[in-house]
């Protein structure tokens, strides 16, 4: 007999919702991250260089 004293689910025995679903789209976090990264340093150069230039 098993005991579910706080009444918890077994979670991997539940199905995924469906709105849980990867939308059609929908760009992995690894693929965004590297793109924003090259952004923010192409902007930090650009702002050092007009404070250089002051």
């Amino acid at each position: 007999m098993d005991n579910n004293l706080d009444n918890k689910t077994n979670s991997s025995e539940e199905e995924v919702p469906e709105a849980a679903h990867d939308e059609k789209g929908d760009k992995p976090a690894a693929k965004t991250i590297p793109w924003a990264i090259w952004v923010a340093v192409i902007v930090m150069i650009i702002v050092f260089l007009y404070m250089w230039q002051r």
